[in-house]
């Protein structure tokens, strides 16, 4: 008989999680040549698992026109030297007219291209993802010379992370792992007409990835619960499910009454619909003993890192 769980997916609030420690650095620097481009970055907070504590180093790709002109700056690789953001060459300069728009990550331009009907948008695909990595994004739309590009990079992933919790107070648990099965490859869109939000996701590719938590493991786990302390950044696709598998065993006493390891492991799909870039899901796993074929219920509530929004829904 197959066995299903009943779990709980809860919001974490990274807004109460990270510390001021984690906030990324907030950089205003003055051009000292009327002609020079200068940038200003801000973010507000950072994930807890891979954290990025300053944004002095990014990457920029700079276009004439909104849609997309010629490009004018490309993968640029800037720094924080001396005060001064700097390109790998040195100073980066306006163009003589027009006005530019930048689009920034902090990780290379790599595999971009341009899509759209007329090739008005920056596209790159993420290959791989491997859930340890921050990627965060911002754009500056049509752009007119001035002092400072104002920069405010967003999180565009999505971070999952995990609990566990007994479901009978005389028995004890011993959690063995949790693997999730997700979208692995995902294409990251630059979106041209708002500047508040930097950009979306799709994927043309039907491969997964398995994301599995090891630290601290295996573990007892009490009606009290154990929250896991990794966490994964994934692509937060809202179309389709992931599929978790968890494995672990019963005791009464120091008698083991129920082993769901290797083949008898509990699987549970659940839906996308509420992953977005920004936010923080756990999912709490409720561990039984049941032999019985039941129905999956839960609900979700959600925090994001960049405002204080909150959804809840039954799914």
């Amino acid at each position: 008989m197959k066995k299903i769980l009943f779990i709980a997916a809860l919001a974490a609030t990274v807004m109460s999680s990270c510390s001021n420690e984690d906030d990324l650095t907030s950089s205003t620097i003055s051009n000292t040549q009327s002609n020079e481009i200068a940038f200003q970055t801000s973010a507000s907070k950072t994930l807890t698992r891979s954290v990025t504590t300053s944004l002095s180093d990014f990457y920029v790709d700079g276009w004439t026109g909104n849609p997309l002109g010629y490009c004018y700056l490309l993968n640029e690789h800037v720094t924080l030297d001396s005060g001064t953001f700097k390109g790998a060459n040195g100073a980066l300069y306006w163009p003589t007219e027009g006005n530019l728009s930048f689009y920034a990550l902090n990780v290379p331009f790599t595999d971009t291209t341009q899509g759209g009907t007329n090739s008005d948008y920056l596209m790159k695909t993420f290959t791989d993802v491997d859930g340890d990595a921050d990627y965060v994004a911002a754009v500056s739309l049509n752009t007119a010379k001035t002092d400072v590009v104002p920069l405010t990079f967003k999180h565009i992933l999505c971070r999952i992370g995990t609990k566990a919790v007994g479901t009978n107070s005389t028995h004890s648990y011993k959690l063995k792992s949790i693997k999730m099965n997700t979208c692995g490859t995902g294409v990251y869109t630059f979106i041209n007409t708002d500047k508040s939000n930097p950009g979306t996701w799709s994927s043309s590719s039907s491969s997964t990835k398995d994301y599995t938590w090891k630290t601290g493991l295996p573990h007892g786990v009490s009606t009290s619960g154990y929250s896991l302390t990794e966490s994964f950044n994934v692509i937060p696709l809202t179309t389709g499910n992931a599929t978790f598998t968890i494995e672990y065993e019963v005791y009464y006493g120091s008698v083991k009454i129920g082993d769901y390891t290797g083949t008898n492991a509990r699987t549970v799909s659940v839906s996308r619909g509420n992953w977005a870039p920004g936010k923080a899901i756990n999912y709490n796993f409720y561990l039984d003993e049941s032999s019985n074929e039941t129905e999956l219920q839960f609900s979700s509530s959600i925090d994001g890192w960049d405002d204080d929004s909150e959804s809840s829904q039954k799914l």
